[in-house]
């Protein structure tokens, strides 16, 4: 029998209840954080097996740290990643893909509550 490593993940399903392009495209993915490689991949809703994802996000300049939750903003087209490590949420273009870094990073003592 193969040995197989587990990878956790978390994944967040959204229902979207906005109209236009955007929300149909996000409609049709599934966004997944993988706390163990620290990275988000974007797969096809209707996805199947063994496939690639669409799109990932990885690398330094992301600022991925043991991502832990994500939620999906169609409206504005963002992408928002808790990181569990780091205790930061950190915000990408919903169509981010490689070594992106975010658009903004929210994090420090004054956000705790």
């Amino acid at each position: 029998m193969p040995t197989h490593s587990l990878r956790a993940v978390s994944i967040v399903a959204a229902i979207l209840l906005t109209v236009g392009i955007g929300a149909a495209q996000a409609q049709e993915e599934l966004f997944v954080s993988n706390a163990g490689n620290d990275s988000i991949t974007v797969y096809a809703r209707r996805a199947n097996g063994n496939v690639a994802p669409l799109r990932s996000l990885s690398g330094p300049a992301t600022g991925l740290s043991t991502p832990s939750g994500l939620a999906v903003d169609t409206v504005n087209n963002e992408l928002f990643v808790v990181n569990g490590s780091n205790n930061s949420v950190t915000v990408y273009p919903r169509v981010a893909n490689g070594n992106v870094a975010p658009l903004r990073t929210i994090f420090g003592s004054a956000t705790v509550e």
